[in-house]
């Protein structure tokens, strides 16, 4: 809950409003109508109060219901199109590399969002998971990197008490794989469970300690942990700004010495 599914949606719309990208998001955990209604959030950016809940999703789809929502008509605009790809169903691996063979044939542009990673599917292999995901992983690289597509992967990597916590056995592969990881920490989300953790200054001889990215502003973090190209330690403070969409806060670019 600490806003992966939040990014990759604002990802999605951004590469289909900016760019000519066929973009495929494949929902592991919400139902499609979530994804649909939280994607009209995001192009349309104006009745978002997090105070009252499901009555803002109330809202939206009354709207939509009376033709006058424009997030909605444009989310529809790009369905129609098959420039945006939805589906909920539980597809595995061989699905997906079905998926990207097909599209091969149409284009090469495409972006594939995989929202939860984790959650994929496999042949029905009897081995531990740890080698499913293993496999995995690998599998898709391959086929990414063979049609020359992007593929974008949610998966929660850490147990969660804090930003910095170790990895599991099962989420290391996938970082090990990807040219580009990218951690979420959402501060509103960490201090309401308590996983709003501090920690010494890195050099300090005395006590003092400081909440995790105290230094950079906005709710939502996300920090370069893993990149090919680079930047390193970087980290980027994002708010909600209107629907659904993230904004990027002021004066967040930082780079801090872990």
């Amino acid at each position: 809950n600490h806003g992966k599914s939040a990014l990759m949606l604002n990802m999605c719309v951004n590469l289909l409003q900016q760019t000519d990208y066929t973009c495929v998001y494949l929902s592991y955990e919400m139902p499609i109508s979530s994804v649909g209604l939280k994607l009209t959030k995001v192009i349309d950016g104006t009745i978002y109060d997090s105070s009252c809940g499901y009555k803002d999703d109330m809202a939206y789809l009354d709207r939509i219901k009376a033709n006058n929502c424009q997030g909605y008509n444009e989310l529809a605009t790009y369905l129609d199109t098959q420039r945006l790809i939805l589906t909920d169903k539980n597809i595995n691996i061989v699905d997906i590399v079905n998926l990207i063979a097909m599209l091969k044939k149409r284009t090469s542009k495409v972006v594939i969002f995989a929202d939860y990673l984790q959650l994929i599917p496999t042949n029905g292999s009897k081995d531990q998971r740890y080698f499913e995901l293993k496999t995995l992983v690998e599998t898709l690289r391959v086929a990414i990197n063979q049609n020359g597509f992007i593929l974008v992967g949610g998966s929660q990597l850490t147990a969660g008490e804090t930003p910095y916590a170790d990895q599991s056995r099962e989420s290391k592969d996938i970082t090990f794989t990807a040219e580009l990881v990218l951690k979420v920490w959402n501060k509103v989300v960490a201090v309401a469970t308590g996983a709003y953790r501090t920690r010494k200054v890195k050099g300090s001889d005395d006590e003092d300690i400081v909440n995790y990215y105290d230094e950079t502003d906005g709710d939502f973090i996300i920090d370069v942990v893993k990149s090919r190209q680079g930047s390193v330690g970087k980290h980027f403070g994002f708010s909600l700004d209107g629907g659904f969409k993230l904004k990027e806060a002021k004066q967040t670019i930082k780079i801090t010495d872990f």
